[in-house]
């Protein structure tokens, strides 16, 4: 299982260096069974909110975390 997030980060802000602890905002999605199904809830997602980066400002980063299941 993966965990959707969704942040976007500061363009100053290195790519690798952005987390959501770090994100200027954090969308979290669906919990998705595969890699291919978390960028679609991703996508998915993102198209159900108001949340954009701002151009030049901002950027948008996909996090699919692996979550252990029981």
């Amino acid at each position: 299982m993966f965990k959707v997030l969704i942040l976007i980060c500061a363009a100053t802000v290195d790519h690798a260096a952005c987390t959501p602890q770090n994100a200027t905002d954090v969308v979290r999605g669906p919990l998705a069974h595969t890699i291919d199904q978390c960028i679609k809830e991703s996508q998915s997602t993102l198209a159900q909110t108001s949340i954009a980066p701002e151009a030049g400002k901002q950027y948008m980063k996909v996090v699919c975390e692996s979550q252990k299941t029981s």
